[in-house]
């Protein structure tokens, strides 16, 4: 096993800085996730640890030795990739075997390290098969088994379950987790699938224009976002974002009404001196009632959004689209007005200028 560290590494194709002074460590056995929207330079920076793309700047490590320069086959990891890239015209067992056989491996410990493999990965009665006989499920498997036949210090994974269906792709994130699990082998995962990051991840790295946002765990990334990147990113539906003045007494206006925030609330935005912020608050930490409530605020409903046990309520405030999810057993209707209360508790502030977390 080993842990990888990566110090302001940057990657740039003409113009275009796909990864911009990325530094991050990686525990060993650890399972982390680089996430971020589509183009966000979270391959390519899986891509510069395996060494299919040469770093501008920085440095990269692994076990402390540094690989920078090194070729792939010399930093002693494994790589899946998105189309799994499984080898059309050899048997299931010469796939899994191939790694093995390039590093002169003696054929009965080939023989012993494949069955040991495909039975973690539960293929052994298909290795006399060839790839065009399997399904996209058990093809992903085969490249795992590939991967892992040759006992890398670290695992890197690009969207591997992203051909996938969907009730295959849940099956394969329990699969995947506990593979690892059992394996310890330090692993990198690219997805932009939050749920699967969520899911998945020991620790989720988040990205965006090739900079890292927050490193953190699922759960502090969802209940702490850093910015409003992160909090609008993390989510589904994603957390509401108002922009509110604030106002004398401890509160902030959100159009013709104002909102009161809890005391420690206030002492943060005081230090910072800002008069205009942006209140993050999940949908499913509002409450929304017919008649008025203390604290809360009008709103207009729009469309109702069923997703079974759930309502999606989509709202307008003063304007501004905002979501709350309601109970089916709850008489709402499009058009009407309502009000809105937010758990104290849970809310957000967001700093307008910079969009850092205040709390």
């Amino acid at each position: 096993m080993a842990e990888v560290r990566l110090e302001n590494v940057c990657k740039s194709f003409g113009d275009v800085k796909a990864v911009d002074n990325i530094s991050l460590h990686v525990k060993d056995g650890e399972f982390i996730v680089l996430l971020g929207p589509s183009g966000c330079g979270k391959t390519t920076t899986l891509r510069c640890v395996a060494g299919l793309e040469h770093v501008d700047e920085g440095k990269i490590f692994i076990d402390e030795k540094d690989v920078t320069d090194l070729p792939p086959a010399q930093r002693g990891l494994s790589m899946v990739f998105q189309s799994y890239a499984v080898f059309p015209h050899m048997t299931v067992f010469d796939n899994i075997a191939f790694g093995l056989k390039l590093r002169k491996t003696p054929a009965d410990q080939i023989k012993e390290r494949v069955k040991e493999v495909a039975s973690l990965v539960q293929i052994e009665d298909l290795i006399d098969r060839y790839p065009y006989q399997l399904s996209g499920g058990q093809r992903q498997r085969v490249a795992l088994a590939r991967a892992l036949a040759v006992e890398p210090k670290v695992l890197l994974l690009d969207e591997p379950l992203s051909n996938l269906d969907a009730a295959l792709r849940l099956q394969m994130r329990a699969e995947l987790k506990l593979l690892q699990k059992k394996s310890k082998v330090t692993t990198l995962y690219v997805t932009h699938d939050q749920v699967e990051a969520m899911s998945m991840g020991d620790r989720i790295a988040i990205i965006r224009n090739g900079s890292l946002e927050q490193v953190d765990t699922p759960e502090r990334v969802f209940n702490h976002p850093e910015n409003t990147f992160v909090g609008n990113f993390i989510g589904s539906p994603p957390m509401n974002m108002l922009e509110c003045d604030v106002v004398e007494g401890g509160s902030i206006a959100i159009g013709n009404f104002t909102y009161k925030l809890p005391e420690s609330v206030v002492k943060a935005i005081r230090k910072t001196k800002t008069s205009r912020v942006i209140l993050g608050i999940r949908p499913k930490n509002i409450t929304i009632t017919k008649e008025k409530r203390k604290n809360a605020f009008m709103a207009k409903i729009g469309v109702i959004e069923p997703i079974g046990e759930e309502l999606v309520v989509n709202l307008t405030v003063d304007g501004k689209l905002l979501r709350v999810i309601a109970s089916p057993s709850q008489d709402l209707r499009m058009g009407e007005k309502v009000w809105l209360t937010p758990d104290s508790r849970k809310i957000h502030i967001f700093d307008k200028k910079t969009g850092k977390n205040l709390l």
